[in-house]
């Protein structure tokens, strides 16, 4: 088939009562008996090619039809970390797609919605698809002949309430039917009681690309070593890393995919990588609005928790705790969150990111990388292969469009490079009546790139611009730095 990858992203509707397909052994209390492991590579095998089978299939039956969302409610999702941060966030907005053939009849019906599918538990001995499953089953049943698909968003740190109980399992079975008749009802208010439907009149343009994330320490060997000589569950991720680190196989980073569709201007569908968490959900809602975008998790691989910088700060299980299960060497650095966000804003029609407002992030900074700023002045320009404004002399400026969500002061640190020659200079930060004034320091050179604090500023709350320019006239030959981007960082 003449399909890129970019044109295809693969959703999995992740939940605990499923098969495994091989690549999380470390999960386990004890290393997978031979005949464990051989059921589970037949059946990754058989799923395999059912996958293919099936995708050659809808490849095959296509046709023309119309695309059209609605928002939609439900609440049975709640934050898991309460006990680390009472202020737990949660998601609960049912994005709902219809695609509808030519005839008005009802093709297809998506649904999103970020939580964890684990209202079942070890308890229930069964293969079932959880509140997905039923969720899907219950809409085909509204809409016989049409097909219902369920994406989960970032709902890594959200599980399903009611769950997994323990005293009487079989009362799980009656959960996940509720928890998808919630979903099911949810769509046909949406559908019958003509909700406003945002048609969706552009054919979708793939982007694909992958930013490395990077783990922030090695493990201790000594410390595997001696855990490794014990049972259970960390002594068999001991004994998995351990064997990594010995045949030089434990990578610390790795490849991750950020895929975007773009309904032209209006409307774009975001597929992310691993198990990510709700907060980025939110941050991406509250830049492009949340009835402009769509944004599934668990796509195309599923390499381990995305945490953001504030559950890094929180700690527990999504911060460091699920890393034992996915076989990785320690948490993920806290760059980890512009990482992600950025490679989304990159995907992003041009004319979507000219009118971007920049937020706070989870934890409550800004950050403000050049490649988001407009740049005036007579000299100035950008530099995509450093991402930084270069040529920037005495009359450039560059300004970003900023929504202050959490006012007070906050440290400021540039990101910069300047000759050792040209340092000094002095530079000025504005933003809605209040200033920071500095000089540039030494970075090294050109082609050397620090961070560094230059002081503090306070800043008022409401949408308003932050300008950075030279404080002051120097010669026309000279510059006053390379700038990469500026980072606010709340005073606690």
């Amino acid at each position: 088939l003449d399909i890129e990858n970019l044109q295809l992203a693969i959703c999995a509707a992740h939940n605990h009562s499923a098969p495994s397909i091989g690549n999380l052994i470390a999960h386990y209390n004890n290393p997978l008996k031979e005949w464990e492991l051989a059921a589970t590579a037949l059946y990754a095998d058989e799923l395999r090619s059912k996958l293919i089978e099936v995708a050659l299939k809808a490849y095959k039956n296509r046709e023309e039809c119309s695309i059209s969302v609605a928002y939609g409610e439900v609440d049975f999702a709640v934050n898991r970390r309460l006990h680390l941060n009472p202020d737990g966030r949660t998601d609960h907005s049912l994005p709902v797609m219809r695609i509808l053939n030519k005839k008005g009849d009802t093709k297809a019906v998506i649904v999103n919605y970020a939580c964890h599918a684990v209202t079942h538990g070890p308890e229930n001995n069964y293969v079932h698809g959880d509140w997905v499953g039923e969720a899907k089953i219950q809409i085909e049943q509204h809409h016989p002949g049409a097909i219902a698909m369920v994406t989960i968003g970032c709902g890594a740190d959200q599980n399903s309430s009611p769950r997994m109980n323990t005293k009487n399992p079989e009362l799980n079975f009656e959960y996940t039917f509720n928890q998808g008749k919630k979903i099911a009802d949810e769509v046909e208010r949406l559908i019958n009681n003509k909700h406003p439907w945002k048609n969706i009149d552009n054919s979708p343009k793939g982007n694909l690309i992958f930013r490395t994330l990077s783990f922030a320490n090695k493990p201790n060997i000594r410390k595997l070593a001696n855990d490794a000589s014990g049972n259970g569950r960390t002594a068999n991720y001991s004994k998995l890393i351990l064997d990594r680190m010995a045949r030089n196989e434990l990578d610390m980073d790795f490849q991750y995919p950020i895929q975007v569709w773009n309904f032209g201007n209006d409307y774009s569908m975001i597929f992310l990588g691993g198990e990510v968490v709700v907060d980025y959900g939110l941050i991406l809602k509250s830049i492009l609005g949340k009835e402009n975008v769509w944004i599934n998790g668990y796509s195309n691989d599923i390499q381990c928790y995305i945490p953001t910088r504030q559950v890094l700060n929180e700690g527990g299980y999504e911060a460091w705790g699920a890393m034992i299960g996915y076989e990785r060497p320690s948490s993920l650095k806290p760059e980890v969150e512009e990482t992600v966000l950025q490679g989304v804003l990159d995907l992003l029609p041009e004319k979507i990111k000219k009118q971007l407002i920049l937020r706070n992030g989870s934890d409550g900074r800004i950050t403000l990388p050049s490649k988001r700023g407009k740049a005036t002045g007579p000299n100035i320009k950008y530099m995509p292969e450093w991402e930084a404004f270069g040529w920037f002399r005495s009359d450039d400026r560059v300004e970003w469009n900023v929504d202050v969500l959490k006012s007070g002061v906050y440290e400021v640190y540039i990101d910069w490079s300047v000759s050792d020659e040209e340092a000094g200079k002095k530079f000025i930060i504005e933003a809605n009546g209040s200033s920071l004034q500095n000089k540039v320091p030494k970075s090294g050179g050109w082609e050397k790139y620090k961070q560094q604090h230059v002081g503090k500023m306070t800043l008022k709350p409401g949408k308003q611009f932050v300008t950075f320019r030279p404080h002051g006239s120097f010669d026309k030959d000279k510059a006053l730095l390379d700038l990469r981007g500026l980072t606010f960082i709340p005073v606690k």
